[in-house]
């Protein structure tokens, strides 16, 4: 949750097209150095564990369905209904809230991979192999390559800054929702809605495949496959991501850098797997922090939304573009902290987050007795 945070706060802070060119903003040597970083360490590789855990969570789904009702439970419509609320939250949330929304992509995403449900494990990676590389093509040009003319960018920004940093609530919905660099009045947005399932599906269908092979059940038995993935998966995708930046001029450094960012995903994702299969005492507080964050990871996604568009938007602080990289670093860290212990004091309470809650009675087609009709696999609200 704190790296989707890091990665998202770019656009919180400059707009989805303004972060495509961050050259229009003068950032310090030091938010220049920061920016780099983080596009490196962090963005692309957090939110495909995202992706996972909505793969993981989908086959666990299936199986605690089946156990408890076999065939007549109807996994595949119990599915449906979850993805189908994903994308009407999702869509509230892109409406209403911020344009960085991924909540409809992983539904559309959902949609697609029930055609894979039943598929054995081999086939799921492979094809997750396949949408790999399609989402690296996907992802082709050299890193000084415009996405547009600059002048339009440019233009387009200005205006961006101007509704983002002081417009009213509507006139930034309006904006979000209608206007873009291309003219396009929307279109461009819808499309982008079915082309983003491709970059989604590799780690979907990945996670799939690890549920279905029982990976991260025997975590004491597993540990020297997390050791030995980490160690070569992470320094890997670091230097992959890094070939926009020491191959500048080379068409496929995109290409390459969205591989590194899979690649990358996955060896953080073995690595926390380590970390918490570990579980050192000097962190245990922390951990316990770590997971109950996990545990209501769709209410505490969206309350990240909220917070940051009441400080950078014109209806809240309107510190839009004002803060820079460093600022919106500390800013996400300090988000996260707060959702630490706010969500660990909420779980003395509560057994499950608010969205969770209304998610799995959708699913379920029941309020009472929801938490033990989906099951513990599904413990996180993904």
């Amino acid at each position: 949750m704190l790296g989707i945070l890091l990665a998202n706060m770019f656009c919180f802070q400059y707009g989805m097209w303004g972060m495509q060119e961050m050259s229009f903003f003068s950032l310090s040597a030091a938010d220049s150095a920061a920016h780099t970083i983080v596009k490196i360490v962090v963005e692309t590789s957090f939110m495909p564990i995202f992706a996972f855990l909505f793969g993981f969570g989908m086959v666990k789904i299936k199986e605690n369905v089946e156990r408890r009702h076999g065939l007549a439970g109807q996994p595949i419509a119990h599915l449906a209904r979850r993805f189908t609320f994903l994308i009407v939250i999702g869509l509230v949330h892109y409406i209403f809230l911020w344009e960085g929304d991924v909540l409809i992509s992983y539904g559309l995403t959902g949609f697609g991979m029930l055609l894979f449900l039943r598929a054995k494990p081999r086939t799921l990676f492979i094809w997750g192999l396949v949408f790999a590389v399609l989402a690296a093509l996907l992802s082709y040009g050299a890193h000084n390559d415009a996405v547009l003319p600059l002048s339009a960018l440019e233009k387009f920004n200005e205006k961006t800054i101007a509704i983002y940093g002081s417009g009213s609530f509507a006139e930034i919905i309006q904006h979000r929702t209608l206007a873009d660099p291309l003219g396009m009045y929307g279109f461009y947005q819808v499309l982008n809605l079915f082309i983003s399932p491709i970059v989604v599906a590799p780690m979907f269908l990945f996670g799939m495949s690890a549920a279905k092979l029982q990976l991260f059940h025997r975590p004491e038995q597993e540990k020297k496959h997390y050791i030995m993935l980490a160690a070569v998966l992470i320094p890997a995708g670091l230097l992959l991501k890094s070939a926009k930046y020491l191959l500048p001029d080379l068409g496929w450094a995109g290409s390459i850098a969205a591989l590194g960012g899979t690649i990358l995903a996955l060896g953080y994702l073995s690595g926390l797997a380590l970390l918490f299969s570990a579980r050192p005492g000097w962190l245990s507080g922390w951990m316990n922090r770590f997971e109950s964050v996990g545990r209501l990871s769709m209410s505490n996604y969206l309350l990240q939304t909220i917070v940051c568009v009441f400080v950078f938007y014109g209806f809240g602080l309107g510190l839009f573009t004002k803060i820079g990289i460093l600022g919106g670093i500390a800013l996400a860290f300090a988000i996260f902290i707060v959702q630490c212990f706010a969500s660990q004091l909420y779980l003395r309470y509560f057994k499950i987050g608010p969205i969770e809650r209304v998610l799995r009675a959708w699913t379920a087609l029941r309020w009472k007795r929801v938490e033990t009709e989906i099951g513990k696999g599904a413990n996180t609200g993904l």
